[in-house]
C-alpha cells in the first residue's frame, strides 16, 4: 500500500561497515523516490480521467442544447406536448451517454442509438426540412469503435447541408470488406472551395 512506504521510520545504521550503511541509505532512499512516484502516477491517472471526461463532455455542441430548449420553450407555447417529450427524453438520453465514464470503446450499434438521438432532435427542429438515412450492415454493429465518434461527423454534415437550400439529406453508412470497417457520413451541403 503506498501509505506504507517510505514511512518517517527510516533509521540509520551505525555500523563500522560503510557499505551495509551506504545499502541502508540507498533503500531508504529508493523507498522515498518509489513513494513519490506513485503519488505522481495516481496524480497524473486522475488528471487524465478528468480531461477525458472534459473532452467527451464538450462533445455536445452548447449550440444544440441551446436551440433543442428553444425548440422546446416553444413546443411548449404551442401546447405540442408529444415532442417536447421525445426530445426531453432524446437530450437526458444523450447527456447520460456522454457522461457516463465506462469503456471508450462501444459497439457500433450503441453509437448508433447515441446518434440516432441525436437526430431526431434535429428532425423536430427542421421538420419537413431535413432527412436522413441510416444503412449499417449488421456484420459491422458489434464491432467496437471510439465512444463519440458517428455524431460529431453527423452534426458536421449538418452544419453544412443546411447551408443549402432546403430539403437537407443526410446518409449515415457502413460496412465492413477484407477485415476493415468503414463507416461514411455523407451531406448534399454545397462542399468546400477549391481554395480549402
Amino acid at each position: 500500500e503506498l501509505n506504507t512506504l517510505a514511512k518517517t521510520n527510516i533509521q540509520s545504521l551505525d555500523s563500522d561497515f560503510n557499505e551495509l550503511e551506504e545499502l541502508n541509505d540507498a533503500f531508504n532512499a529508493m523507498s522515498i523516490k518509489l513513494k513519490q512516484s506513485m503519488e505522481n502516477l495516481l496524480t497524473t491517472k486522475q488528471q487524465e480521467m478528468k480531461a477525458r471526461m472534459l473532452a467527451l463532455q464538450s462533445q455536445m455542441n452548447s449550440h444544440f442544447l441551446y436551440n433543442s430548449l428553444t425548440n422546446i420553450s416553444i413546443m411548449a407555447e404551442d401546447n405540442t406536448t408529444e415532442p417536447i417529450i421525445t426530445m426531453c427524453n432524446n437530450i437526458t438520453f444523450m447527456l447520460r451517454y456522454i457522461s457516463s465514464d465506462k469503456d471508450s470503446l462501444v459497439p457500433v450499434k450503441t453509437e448508433l442509438e447515441y446518434a440516432s438521438k441525436y437526430l431526431e432532435c434535429i428532425e423536430l427542429r427542421y421538420g419537413e426540412k431535413i432527412r436522413f438515412s441510416i444503412d449499417i450492415s449488421d456484420d459491422l454493429k458489434d464491432i467496437k469503435i471510439p465512444k463519440l465518434l458517428i455524431q460529431p461527423l453527423i452534426e458536421n454534415a449538418v452544419r453544412y447541408s443546411t447551408e443549402a437550400e432546403p430539403p437537407w439529406f443526410i446518409s449515415i453508412s457502413g460496412y465492413v470488406e477484407n477485415d476493415v470497417w468503414c463507416i461514411t457520413v455523407l451531406d448534399r451541403g454545397p462542399g468546400f472551395a477549391d481554395e480549402k
